[in-house]
């Protein structure tokens, strides 16, 4: 077959056409990152296109505004685009003012304070228009202002300190006028009144902070796939114990059974408090299989294994050098002491208090304790960190490198990678050892050791029984310090046969 010879002026053409689509695109692309509303239409022109929030489109009548940007000149589409958005954002705040509330929060802390004042509520029938007539005045008078035009006119032009309190004022007025009612108690209203009132004083762009969210909205989310969206009254027994069912039989570990159960159990006693209902909460006092130490049935080290581990930290850097030695003499969580702050530190007593700080939060109520550092090199080691850090804050981290969010993971990949590395970690093993199993062996060494079982609960965080349990007495401190020194004379000397437990 003989070739064709395409012209020149093809080529050109053809060059042009693809140059052109190509700009386009990452032209269109880069537009759609900086301008999230923004839509190229197949003719070259621009609109704004954004949906309608769902507790406004009644007022806005629309699910969806679409707004010409009247211009196909990318030069000036930044411009528009601006006064465009503007005036949206501006619309959708009107629309929440009139609606009263533009969130849950806000909707509860305004009943509240009705209540509080015996003022009407949406929930009180035996109020006259008249008698609620009078109730918005006092609204009004209690916060300053004349009347409902001037509510309005400071609401469009208040400063972003006063529009909060202007806002609640709005939301009082609605609910005493009868309205705007409060929202069915639902499953879905009940949490997202619980996530934003446990949202109140935190950083939410934090990781912890996130995940947790994500994994309440998860829970909830499985519950009301089997049992509907239902109001938390129409929640039965039976209905909860389904739900339990259903976990066992999916194959959830008993212990990540034991945290659904008891977040939904929270869930409900929130729920009930906040909507001042009287009932027995379903998910309470849920009898959930889980061994005892749940926490700690997984694979162990060796005893051996732990004394060629320690030998080895050389290997890795400074911090993960003293981490690892912690790890291993006091059987805490690598989160624990990674999110150490120097006013966790007891220098002088050669302790460590494990609580909920800045850095980290801990798995739970139980896991505040007071702990010995029996370890000579240990206790040495973080000496010479605190008198490095002796001119900073009490809330500075021990460890800066692993000492913020996620820290803890990274330093886990990074002895993960290491423990394979010195021979300690099979990844085709049925049970693959990590940092965790250090953990796992100290909890072997204090079985072993016939250390009480309050004592061993209380090193590793399992249960604190009271309050004296976490911080303590000094005869406390002596009790765990001679249960731990034991258990690290066994690890270090191998006075059992060095095989794992489990």
């Amino acid at each position: 077959m003989p070739v064709r010879h395409c012209p020149t002026e093809t080529i050109a053409v053809f060059a042009t056409i693809l140059y052109t689509r190509v700009y386009t695109n990452l032209s269109t692309r880069r537009a759609s990152t900086l301008f999230p509303y923004l839509v190229e239409t197949p003719t070259g022109a621009f609109r704004y296109r954004r949906r309608v929030p769902a507790n406004i489109r009644h007022l806005i009548a629309k699910t969806e505004l679409v707004i010409s940007l009247r211009t196909r000149d990318r030069a000036s589409l930044s411009l528009r685009y601006a006064e465009v958005h503007a005036d949206v954002e501006r619309q959708f705040a009107e629309a929440k003012t009139s609606a009263g509330v533009s969130n849950d929060l806000l909707f509860e802390a305004a009943l509240r304070s009705l209540r509080s004042r015996g003022l009407p509520t949406a929930d009180v029938g035996n109020w006259t228009s008249d008698d609620r007539a009078d109730a918005v005045d006092v609204v009004l008078a209690q916060a300053g202002i004349d009347d409902i035009e001037e509510l309005e006119d400071r609401l469009e032009g208040g400063s972003p300190t006063e529009l909060a309190r202007l806002r609640q004022v709005s939301a009082e007025i609605a609910i005493v006028q009868g309205t705007l009612k409060r929202p069915r108690p639902t499953l879905t209203y009940c949490l997202r009144l619980l996530l934003e009132d446990r949202s109140r004083g935190r950083d939410l762009q934090r990781g912890d902070w996130v995940r947790y969210k994500r994994e309440r909205e998860r829970i909830v989310a499985d519950l009301i796939q089997r049992t509907g969206d239902k109001e938390i009254t129409a929640v039965t027994r039976a209905d909860a114990r389904s739900y339990l069912s259903h976990l066992e039989d999916a194959g959830y570990a008993p212990a990540s059974v034991k945290k659904q159960i008891a977040f939904l159990k929270t869930l409900f006693d929130f729920g009930f408090h906040e909507f001042e209902f009287a009932g027995v909460n379903p998910f309470r006092a849920m009898r959930i299989v889980v061994p005892e130490g749940e926490d700690d049935q997984g694979v162990s080290f060796t005893y051996a294994e732990v004394r060629r581990l320690l030998t080895m930290t050389h290997t890795i850097n400074d911090e993960l050098q003293d981490i690892v030695r912690l790890l291993a003499c006091t059987g805490a969580r690598l989160g624990e002491i990674c999110g150490l702050e120097v006013q966790d530190v007891d220098c002088v007593q050669a302790a460590i208090t494990l609580r909920y700080n800045s850095i980290r939060r801990l798995k739970n109520k139980q896991s505040v304790r007071l702990v010995p550092i029996v370890d000579l090199a240990s206790a040495d080691a973080l000496r010479r960190r605190i008198a490095r850090l002796s001119d900073g804050k009490p809330t500075d981290s021990v460890f800066p490198r692993y000492g913020r969010d996620d820290g803890a993971g990274s330093a886990s990949a990074a002895l993960g990678k290491w423990l394979t590395k010195i021979g300690l970690r099979d990844t085709k093993a049925d049970e693959v050892k990590t940092t965790h199993s250090l953990r796992h062996t100290f909890k072997d060494a204090l079985r072993e050791a016939n250390i009480h079982r309050d004592i061993a609960n209380m090193l590793q965080g399992h249960t604190a029984g009271d309050a004296a349990s976490g911080y303590g007495s000094s005869e406390l401190l002596e009790a765990k310090r001679q249960a731990a020194s034991a258990v690290w004379t066994r690890i270090m000397t191998g006075d059992t046969a060095d095989t794992a437990l489990k």
